[in-house]
């Protein structure tokens, strides 16, 4: 037993919470270092029931009070019953608890692109969903994604679109060959003149080997590169709103929020009809070859046909193709500034246009 008679202070003044507070203490196994002189008990005990008020004094909620100094036994006893193991538990942080809300935040979250089976790393519709997931990851909202990825899709064919500007007057020079050779055979077909015949024949067949495919890839080029382009991006965006991607049901703007449905007002496969209309017109007004003007009749139906057929598509793939039309019709206009094309070495639309009139002097 420890000589508790030491102690200034008789035993019948210690509270239970001092007393419990220094069994505890004491059953710690706490060893103070040899260098320093041992207390007596009653200074310890002093120390420890000192150390119980502050602990419990700091650990009390704003709407109560601490015992005062000249607290009767009963409640002593009450806040001795508390005891100092209670502020452990209030202050200590399990692991297991502090990980757990962690863990269902991630699992609640929306599924990765790989989970849902899209963002190959094999395919160009993956990798388009990627680079436009990673768009999404970096704040963008998914329209914003959506118009950046077509916007900066369609600057790479900027270059074969300024390609295809400048060869133009030599494309329609072969166009204007191939036509007065067709004209010449029929004329020597009507004469029956064998001779005049089979060298119009060879005439007409050495243009359309040698000359005219070089001048046709060279007018279709751009169409040729924007197709696979086009095509990847409608898939991508069509399996993504199928999926769904569960954000891109809140990734809308104004009054389609959900891409993954069709437009509830249809404005945007009116707006894909009508851009589309628009390009098939200034089309119109480009180099084409003669028997080409009544193919555009019937084009310019095109739009009529495509919206029942597009009205139910998901807000994203609408999304989409309305802006790459707006970039079609955007490029088209701009190119027509003189001093745009000055400076990017561009022939004057006055050459661009002679093929359209002589061929409307033919028709009339």
């Amino acid at each position: 037993m420890l000589p508790l008679a030491r102690s200034s202070s008789p035993i019948s003044r210690l509270t239970t919470a001092t007393v419990a507070y220094s069994r505890m203490a004491l059953s710690s196994k706490l060893r103070q270092p040899k260098n320093v002189a041992r207390l007596p008990v009653s200074r310890t005990v002093s120390r420890l029931h000192s150390s119980a008020l502050f602990v419990r004094t700091m650990s009390w909620s704003t709407s109560q009070r601490p015992p005062s100094a000249n607290a009767s036994p009963e409640t002593m006893e009450t806040v001795g019953s508390w005891g100092p193991h209670e502020f452990d538990t209030d202050m200590a942080i399990d692991p297991t608890n502090a990980v757990a809300p962690i863990k269902n935040f991630v699992e609640a979250g929306a599924s990765s692109l790989q989970d849902l089976g899209l963002g190959s790393y094999f395919t160009p519709v993956g990798w388009i969903q990627i680079a436009m997931d990673s768009m999404h990851s970096m704040g963008l909202p998914w329209w914003a994604a959506i118009v950046a990825t077509t916007v900066c899709f369609r600057a790479v064919t900027v270059p074969l679109l300024l390609q295809t500007h400048r060869s133009t007057p030599q494309c329609m020079a072969v166009m204007m060959r191939v036509r007065d050779s067709a004209t010449r055979l029929r004329q020597a077909q009507i004469g029956a003149d064998h001779e005049q015949i089979a060298k119009a024949l060879q005439d007409f067949n050495g243009i359309m080997a040698r000359e005219y495919p070089r001048a046709m890839l060279k007018q279709t080029l751009p169409s040729v590169a924007q197709a696979p382009i086009f095509i990847s991006l409608f898939l991508a965006l069509r399996s993504m709103a199928i999926a769904p991607v569960e954000s891109l049901k809140t990734g809308g703007f104004l009054w389609f929020p959900d891409l993954t449905i069709a437009d509830p007002y249809y404005l945007l496969p009116l707006m894909t009809c009508a851009t589309l209309a628009a390009i098939i017109e200034i089309g119109a007004e480009t180099p084409v070859r003669v028997d080409q003007f009544n193919a555009m009749k019937v084009l310019r139906f095109l739009p009529v046909i495509f919206f029942p057929l597009i009205m139910k598509y998901p807000a994203a793939v609408l999304c989409f193709w309305a802006t790459n039309n707006f970039v079609s019709l955007g490029l088209a206009y701009t190119l027509k500034i003189p001093a745009i094309r000055k400076k990017y070495n561009l022939p004057p639309l006055s050459e661009m246009r002679i093929g359209n009139d002589n061929a409307s002097e033919k028709r009339n």
